[in-house]
């Protein structure tokens, strides 16, 4: 009992702490979560301290994932091989081996895991983003922007972490991940812990950590309509890597989506098929197939195509009312949502098609605001990055990624309003 009463009395601390953050700096934030997760058993330190002002090296950061997961006398006990043999012999040898076992980690080849080496923020935000059940292979993160996809959870900083990753950044993380939603969508991290009996609900609870019911959480389906951008061409893989796919998996805090692909390539709002390439949305199966949806949510981009090769653009406004009116009508009445297209660097006999999308923007701002319509601006975000491009029109894989999660951070927000 009194053992008890201890860890509350340390845990009220903690809380008193953390409830002070917007006064206080970012060390004494990383502080105190770090108190936190110590008095519930999943944070220890090192021989010297918490040292959260120094970077992790790779083998901390599992071990720090391993605990907090409530599962180190597991990973100790774990004699499963383990073909990272640069651990063989070491202190972190099991740890690594059950989270190899696990897919936690995969090393950073075939036969090594560089213990020693420094762990960086996307490291670590992959070893979180796994633990919650998100995978690389179904499309719902990348390991490069995996900090990214950490930030939609609430986990990570949205701006990232310009400057070095430290022990007490990889804390915050941890603190943060414990109520983020599992990818499953049946719990969370914090749930789940106190299903197994790792963490006591009161003690949580006096930690500042508050369990979210998976009926809190709200889900929404989500028709994307659109051209090559929606459907992700020049992607490896569209089905897990336009941007749809991959916004499925970057949820924000108590919102995540399950997404609907009706790109069509080449498509243009322009209805009339009497110009070279004219590729009409609304003659399109994939518009077919859109209107028959029962989302909550309609994403529409397009304007792309319409900038290159449309002769019809002085009645533009008038085909965007349209067409747009055609998902507001829809049974469901679904939240229809304009996504103003991404910049193009494609440039032809002098022609800059940049110029001439920018001016079916404003048309497209202007019909959403007479229709009351809320703006997602998928614009700005590649605004001198052609870098981002496979051909000067289609993004890269890492494109697409930014893509999405440009679209999904803005939606969360009209969605949270």
């Amino acid at each position: 009992m009194k053992k008890c009463v201890k860890s509350i009395l340390a845990l009220v601390l903690a809380l008193a702490l953390l409830a002070a953050l917007p006064v206080l700096a970012a060390t004494d934030e990383a502080a105190a979560a770090a108190d936190a997760l110590n008095a519930l058993g999943l944070f220890r330190g090192t021989g010297e301290g918490y040292e959260l002002d120094r970077a992790p090296t790779r083998a901390e950061a599992l071990v720090m994932l391993t605990r907090l997961l409530g599962r180190e006398e597991e990973a100790l006990a774990f004699e499963g091989d383990c073909p990272l043999s640069d651990v063989a012999g070491r202190w972190m040898a099991p740890y690594v081996a059950w989270a190899y076992a696990h897919g936690i980690t995969k090393g950073v080849s075939d036969a090594a895991f560089d213990p020693d080496g420094i762990a960086s923020a996307n490291m670590y935000a992959t070893f979180m983003l796994r633990a919650l059940e998100y995978a690389e292979d179904l499309g719902h993160f990348r390991y490069k922007t995996a900090v990214y996809a950490a930030a939609r959870l609430g986990i990570a900083p949205q701006e990232g972490y310009e400057e070095e990753f430290t022990r007490g950044d990889a804390v915050l993380m941890s603190y943060k991940a414990l109520t983020a939603p599992c990818a499953s969508g049946e719990g969370s991290l914090l749930s789940l812990l106190i299903g197994k009996g790792v963490i006591d609900a009161e003690a949580a609870a006096a930690a500042g950590l508050t369990v979210v019911p998976p009926g809190n959480w709200r889900s929404y389906t989500v028709c994307c309509a659109g051209d090559s951008l929606t459907f992700g061409l020049q992607c490896d893989d569209p089905d897990t890597q336009s941007y749809p796919a991959v916004m499925a998996g970057l949820v924000g805090r108590e919102i995540y989506f399950k997404t609907e692909n009706y790109g069509r390539s080449g498509a243009t709002v322009d209805p009339k098929d009497d110009f070279f390439f004219a590729n009409p949305y609304s003659s399109s199966p994939e518009y077919a197939d859109s209107v028959q949806t029962e989302a909550e949510l309609v994403l529409l981009m397009l304007g792309t195509n319409d900038a290159f090769w449309s002769p019809n653009r002085d009645v533009f406004e008038e085909n965007f009312t349209a067409l747009l009116q055609s998902y507001i009508d829809l049974p469901q009445a679904p939240r229809v949502i304009v996504v103003l297209p991404p910049h193009t660097f494609f440039e032809m006999m002098g022609t800059i098609y940049d110029d001439t999308l920018e001016e079916l923007v404003v048309k497209e701002k202007a019909v959403a605001e007479t229709l009351g319509l809320p703006v997602i601006d998928a614009r700005s975000f590649n605004e001198g990055r052609p870098e981002l491009f496979v051909d000067q029109i289609h993004f890269t894989v890492e494109g697409y990624a930014l893509l999405a999660e440009t679209i999904c951070t803005q939606l969360c927000a009209i969605l949270q309003d």
